[in-house]
């Protein structure tokens, strides 16, 4: 209290300053009334408007010449990933339900809640993949992966699709486990794929083309869609570095933010874009 009566009494101290004791106070002459212009509205940053109104440079002419036949094609042919049965992880009740203890004890990604089933990886290290009955902890089916690192799942229709930090995308039949498709993309794979309207929306990293002509300066990972049921590439584009988190696809559309800071729209049905922005972008896009 002591403090903030000081502060206060120093405040009107210096207020009071302006005229000498016994001055009078000088009349004022009132100034014109002037309308002041009115601000200029800007977007708050990181939010589009329609398209192409983020802030940032507008880089959708470098993207569309990354992506035009003045370049080589990403490739299209790829190594197929394999699963076979695991043993299911140990069961404890508790007192407030149950508890799953995975082999190795690395840490686990955030699990996903599909069709009444806990959809989880065996860890970080693990090359396990688990369905748990939500209410009771009981093994749905468990599966082993050819590489390491599953991600967090995405699922729809009865198909659960996840990268591999090492390398491999699987999709597999939520119900059993079976595998569905699975191809070595790239190493590493650091998002989590998405699903909408039957295609699945993922990155990777690419060295080569699918043809002779070279890749295009700048470009370091692809953007790819596959068809859910069969795993047939539907469309790719090249990006200028990998997608931050996972692409966000809603809407008809997909939406992406790299680690170079680009956001950019696409189309899902053909891959066309809507915009890039470099906006210096820091997360996935909301929205």
């Amino acid at each position: 209290m002591k403090a903030t009566a000081v502060s206060l009494f120093a405040l009107l101290s210096l207020v009071a300053c302006g005229n000498k004791r016994g001055d009078a106070p000088q009349p004022v002459e009132p100034k014109a009334k002037t309308k002041a212009p009115a601000a200029k509205k800007s977007p708050p940053a990181g939010v589009v408007k329609g398209d192409g109104k983020l802030p940032g440079k507008n880089v959708i002419e470098e993207v569309r010449k990354m992506n035009s036949g003045e370049f080589g094609a990403p490739p299209v042919k790829f190594r197929e990933g394999h699963v076979s049965k695991h043993a299911a992880p140990t069961l404890k009740k508790t007192a407030y339900g149950y508890e799953v203890q995975f082999g190795n004890h690395a840490p686990v990604v955030t699990p996903t809640i599909y069709q009444g089933k806990v959809m989880v990886s065996g860890g970080f290290r693990s090359k396990e993949f688990h369905a748990l009955a939500m209410n009771t902890g009981k093994s749905a089916w468990s599966i082993s992966l050819d590489d390491d690192g599953p991600s967090t799942a995405a699922c729809e229709d009865g198909v659960c699709v996840f990268n591999t930090e090492s390398c491999t995308i699987f999709a597999v039949d939520a119900e059993t486990g079976k595998q569905k498709w699975a191809w070595w993309l790239g190493d590493p794979l650091t998002s989590t794929p998405a699903i909408a309207n039957g295609i699945v929306f993922t990155s990777y990293p690419a060295n080569g083309t699918a043809d002779k002509k070279p890749r295009p300066p700048g470009a370091t990972h692809v953007l790819a869609a596959f068809d859910l049921h069969t795993g047939k590439v539907l469309w790719q584009r090249w990006l200028d570095s990998d997608v931050m988190s996972s692409p966000v696809a809603t809407d008809g559309f997909v939406y992406v933010a790299t680690f170079a800071g680009t956001v950019m729209k696409l189309e899902q049905k053909t891959g066309k874009f809507r915009y890039a922005v470099r906006a210096r972008a820091t997360s996935t896009p909301v929205v």
